[in-house]
């Protein structure tokens, strides 16, 4: 799961702010309807990895 893929997706806008060493620092930014999507989107997505985790036992 990509979660700023998933950010992107669900129209939201990422931004890289900066790089010290090996860390990065974002900001995501959007509507609140974006945000609705981001979080349908993740439950989904967290749904799906639930069932087929649970499926492959």
């Amino acid at each position: 799961m990509d979660i700023f893929e998933m950010a992107i997706d669900s129209g939201m806008h990422v931004i890289l702010d900066g790089r010290i060493g090996n860390e990065e620092y974002r900001s995501v930014v959007g509507s609140v309807q974006a945000l609705q999507r981001f979080a349908d989107a993740l439950l989904k997505s967290v749904a799906h990895e639930t069932h087929t985790t649970e499926s492959d036992i």
